[in-house]
């Protein structure tokens, strides 16, 4: 036993440390709001969002100084500054594999091998897990929460034990990492009740509300503590970021001025990062009422506890797709119990096709058709999206003084692709929302003048609107990121590339998706197949810029 669980966290291990080695950064949120006030923490200095200013405080600095003892404890270790990005990158792939592991286990143990095997296969395939996993966002953190959560759940061992470290887990990825999970706990705790006064077990429930209360209110105890040190004001972020986003939202102020997307949005995205893997989630549910008639496969649960196993999912995307604001990481949550639900439907369906075809046929087909397309996708975004993060490796070591962007501001990998002699600018461009400015380069206790008064940020918003003072003049920069293609020139965008005050030293292939056509800009296959699948890829240069003396 314990030798299989070792060899499936290698396995694990290994296609995480992959992920966190080639995975693009396909928001820019992540940076801005995570890489950014973490490197504020270990360095002194940093770009600074709004949801960081006290007046608003809906990021918790307790999570990030969770990561800021992980930087420091690799920092004697790395050569370049942009490894500890991939060094913090690296300790997410060991939390990822560990709490895989876990829920393999699990699933094995307590459901049937079959289904655990399966879950690996979807798992370690599947798109979404390749970028999901090795994310510096809370919505990733409190996937992996979640994940050692399932492992405990899906035990129907010691029900009370199991299910209170499944709820703990559960809180301490919402109120550490994203409250919004919090909504997963409720399948798990009503079944455990229903069973529990099913069996007039009420000393054993009493204990476990009891147990499952006391952790909550530690967990928070020791976050807010945490997080009104930093803000010199007393806040409670969780209810901060729940007020914000739901509470307190209006048509000026919330979630939604930053963009809505029809209800397709999530199936559409789901489809593309998990693919096949999707589909049979999204008929897992018609497993537990098949077993309630018969059970012709081997899983060893009961219709109910099954019902209750797959249900995380099913809440999850209803209430994210009832949400007019969408985002492809506020589907990280649910990744597991997706993989969970899918890995049951597959067995499922094995049992009554194999009564017209080999088993090992149609298992063995499935698995090469699923990563398969997996892996071509995953190898189209980290061969097609990754030169941002690739060209800001190259910068030169020498090079010192304001590098700047303008409309590809939002691709900016974070201060740990650039060296200390260096800052980041922006300057005009398109883009008429609001950007970050900077921490004051001493700690995080900036917003307090020499006399300890509260001094809030200048030129912060949670409306968006744009802020003049974000901006620095061209002329004060020593470098330019840019990209050579076409740009709004009505909008006031400037083709640097084609300047000659600025001369390229570095350019990179970076796709340009709107005018490339065919599968093979979704999923990569070599170019000898392009005229087959009528693939016409188009890049254009991403590329360094210093200012011109000649």
């Amino acid at each position: 036993m314990l030798t299989r669980s070792l060899a499936v966290f290698s396995l694990f291990l290994t296609v995480r440390v992959l992920c966190a080695r080639y995975s693009i950064i396909p928001d820019c949120d992540e940076v801005f709001n995570y890489w950014e006030p973490l490197h504020y923490l270990t360095h002194g200095y940093g770009l600074q969002t709004w949801e960081y200013s006290p007046v608003y405080a809906i990021r918790s600095w307790a999570y990030e100084a969770l990561h800021a003892l992980v930087i420091r404890a690799i920092e004697p270790l790395v050569v370049k500054k942009y490894d500890l990005f991939y060094g913090l990158r690296y300790a997410f792939s060991a939390l990822s594999a560990l709490a895989e592991t876990k829920l393999y286990s699990s699933l094995r143990k307590n459901v049937s091998g079959s289904v655990a095997a399966w879950y690996a296969v979807f798992s370690l395939a599947s798109t979404g897990m390749f970028h999901s996993s090795v994310a510096f966002l809370p919505s990733s953190f409190a996937m992996h929460a979640f994940t050692l959560a399932l492992a405990n759940y899906t035990s129907l061992q010691n029900r009370s034990h199991a299910v209170v470290r499944g709820i703990t887990w559960t809180v301490i990825g919402g109120l550490l990492g994203w409250p919004f999970c919090l909504v997963l706990v409720m399948p798990f705790g009503v079944n455990y009740f229903v069973h529990a006064v099913a069996r007039k077990r009420f000393t054993a429930l009493l204990a476990s509300i009891g147990k499952v209360l006391f952790n909550t209110a530690s967990i928070l105890a020791s976050i807010v503590a945490y997080d009104s040190t930093a803000y010199k004001k007393f806040v409670v972020v969780p209810a901060n970021i729940v007020l914000y986003n739901v509470l307190n939202a209006t048509e000026d102020s919330g979630p939604d001025i930053f963009g809505t997307e029809p209800w397709w949005f999530y199936p559409l995205n789901l489809s593309l990062n998990f693919n096949f893997i999707f589909y049979l989630a999204a008929i897992s549910v018609i497993v537990p009422f098949a077993l309630a008639v018969c059970n012709p496969t081997k899983i060893r649960y009961h219709w109910l506890d099954l019902l209750t196993l797959v249900s995380p999912f099913y809440v999850w995307l209803g209430i994210f797709i009832a949400q007019p604001h969408k985002e492809e990481r506020f589907m990280y949550v649910a990744y597991p119990s997706l993989c969970v639900n899918a890995a049951i439907a597959m067995e499922f369906m094995l049992v009554f096709s194999s009564k017209l075809l080999n088993r090992k046929v149609i298992t063995f087909s499935a698995a090469v058709l699923i990563i398969a397309i997996s892996l071509s996708r995953s190898v189209a975004l980290a061969k097609f999206y990754s030169a941002p993060i690739e060209l800001y490796k190259q910068i030169p070591d020498n090079a010192a003084g304001n590098i700047c962007v303008g409309r590809e501001w939002y691709r900016y990998p974070s201060s740990y692709f650039i060296d200390n002699n260096l800052r980041l600018k922006f300057v005009k461009s398109g883009f008429s929302g609001l950007l970050p400015g900077e921490f004051i380069e001493t700690n995080s206790t900036s917003w307090i003048d020499r006399k300890g008064i509260y001094v809030p940020p200048e030129g912060m918003n949670d409306k968006n609107l744009e802020d003049p003072g974000k901006y620095t003049p061209v002329s004060d920069c020593d470098f330019m990121v840019d990209l050579d293609s076409a740009v709004d020139e009505e909008a006031g965008e400037i083709r640097y590339t084609a300047s000659p005050e600025w001369k390229k030293i570095r350019c990179l292939p970076f796709l340009n998706n709107a005018e490339s056509s065919g599968i093979g800009r979704i999923l990569y296959h070599p170019s000898s197949f392009h005229a087959l699948t009528k693939t016409n890829l188009v890049y254009d240069n991403y590329c360094l810029l210093e200012r011109s003396h000649s």
